[in-house]
C-alpha cells in the first residue's frame, strides 16, 4: 500500500470569498492541513481489481455567516477506474451513527502520470457548494506520492 498526499485548492475564488467574510474561517483538522493555497489530506492507496482507491482522512471546513455557509470536506476518496474516476467525501449532513459517502465530483486524467486530475462537480457537488452547478469546473486535484 502506497502513501501520499491529495492536494485539492477546491476553488481559487470560494476560498478569497470566504477569507473576505468578516467571519469567515476555513479549518482542517484530522491530518488535513492547510499549505499555501491548498488543502493537503494524507492517503492510503489501495488497488481492487482494476480499480485505484486513494482514501484520505482528515476534514478541511470552509465557514461564514454565523454558520450559514458551513463546506465540509471530511475524508475524501478518489477512485480511479472501474466505473469512472471521482472523489468522494463522507455525507456532511449525516447523523453521527452513519458514516455514508457521497461521490461530489467526477474526474478527468490532467497529466500522463496520472497526478493531476480535473474535477468537475456531480450533482451531489453542487448541492454541497451550493452556488456551483452539476457539472462547474473546480481547481484541478493533485496526487503525490511519498
Amino acid at each position: 500500500m502506497d502513501e501520499g498526499w491529495l492536494e485539492w485548492p477546491v476553488k481559487d475564488s470560494l476560498r478569497r470569498y470566504v477569507e473576505r467574510l468578516s467571519d469567515g474561517a476555513i479549518l482542517a483538522e484530522g491530518g488535513a492541513v492547510i499549505e499555501a493555497e491548498t488543502f493537503r489530506w494524507p492517503f492510503a492507496r489501495d488497488a481492487e481489481g482494476g480499480t485505484t482507491i486513494l482514501r484520505a482522512r482528515g476534514e478541511v471546513r470552509l465557514l461564514g455567516y454565523g454558520g450559514v455557509l458551513d463546506i465540509s470536506l471530511r475524508n475524501p476518496v478518489v477512485t480511479i477506474g472501474g466505473s469512472g474516476n471521482t472523489l468522494e467525501i463522507d455525507y456532511p449532513w449525516a447523523s453521527a451513527d452513519e458514516q455514508p459517502a457521497v461521490v461530489i465530483a467526477h474526474l478527468s486524467a490532467l497529466s500522463d502520470d496520472a497526478s493531476v486530475w480535473g474535477v468537475t462537480l456531480s450533482e451531489d457537488g453542487a448541492e454541497l457548494f451550493n452556488n456551483y452547478a452539476a457539472g462547474a469546473e473546480m481547481a484541478s486535484l493533485t496526487v503525490r506520492a511519498n
